[in-house]
């Protein structure tokens, strides 16, 4: 893994990872008995996520970051993009890109067009600075994940707990 970047120590440039689809939150996690184990598919991801970190050099960031994920499913069926958050956030974790998720203070997700057969999620993390280039996000502040759809059009943005809708036309005077 590359050098830390911690808050004394230099800043990176944003980091871009590709990695394969992920298997949903519904099939990451089995119940043996009273305990619940990552499943078989699940380390697979994980391991194949190490793997890929490894050979690119990431670094590994040791302050608040911010990450995009567009994902590009293996086929037209319907997908719940929350449901690949988990495995892929916490794997990035265990591969030892940041130090903890808890560093991730802006998540974006994007649902892009099919890449059969296999499908891929790319990734891009880059330190977290607080603040958003205007028009980039609307109101958008510190401290709020948002979640676009599709066309881009109107996505759904986390305020802190609460959820509000943005879409273009109350995009530049904030969300609902």
């Amino acid at each position: 893994m590359g050098k830390a970047i911690g808050r004394e120590g230099p800043r990176p440039a944003a980091f871009s990872l590709a990695l394969p689809w992920p298997p949903s939150a519904n099939h990451y996690y089995r119940h043996v008995g009273p305990r619940v184990l990552i499943s078989r598919d699940g380390r697979r991801y994980r391991e194949a996520v190490a793997e890929a970190a490894r050979r690119s050099g990431a670094p590994m960031f040791t302050r608040p970051v911010e990450v995009s994920i567009d994902l590009h499913p293996p086929d037209n069926r319907r997908r719940d993009v929350d449901n690949c958050l988990k495995c892929t956030l916490d794997s990035l974790t265990g591969a030892g890109v940041y130090e903890d998720d808890s560093l991730i203070h802006k998540l974006t997700v994007t649902k892009c067009a099919p890449m059969p057969p296999l499908g891929m999620a790319a990734i891009r993390i880059s330190d977290y600075d607080g603040t958003m280039a205007a028009g980039q996000d609307g109101a958008h502040t510190d401290g709020e994940a948002v979640l676009r759809g599709a066309a881009g059009s109107s996505r759904a943005v986390l305020h802190g707990g609460r959820q509000g809708r943005c879409d273009k036309a109350t995009e530049g005077a904030g969300c609902t």
